[in-house]
């Protein structure tokens, strides 16, 4: 295992249980909670459907496809949210410049359409 590039992403994991077969009773008002308590409705964007249970994030060390670090939480967690528990030491020392770079180029680009561009 290398230390040189680590590649790190987040997906979905759906629990195995029917959604439309929970009761609606006094224990269960609204049929919001499923058999799986651990579990939560989650969407990992706009442009894709919700669904109901985990998300797993993994570090697969990129030289030789070993994976290095594995989180799993519930599904409502933002992909994000899991990247320092899976992210290299390296990694999470570029984050402040990282941030500091991506607030410089949404005040670009909001600049730019601000006067006819894009």
């Amino acid at each position: 295992v290398s230390d040189m590039l680590s590649i790190t992403d987040a997906t979905d994991v759906k629990a195995k249980v029917n959604t439309w077969r929970w009761k609606d009773d006094d224990e269960n008002p609204g049929g919001k909670q499923g058999p799986d308590s651990d579990a939560k409705f989650g969407k990992k964007s706009e442009m894709k459907p919700s669904f109901f249970g985990y998300k797993c994030a993994a570090s697969v060390d990129a030289d030789s496809g070993i994976v290095t670090k594995v989180e799993v939480a519930p599904g409502n967690v933002a992909d994000i949210d899991m990247f320092p528990e899976v992210a290299d030491d390296q990694a999470l020392a570029t984050l402040p410049l990282l941030n500091s770079l991506c607030c410089s180029l949404i005040n670009l680009i909001e600049g730019t359409r601000e006067h006819g561009g894009f």
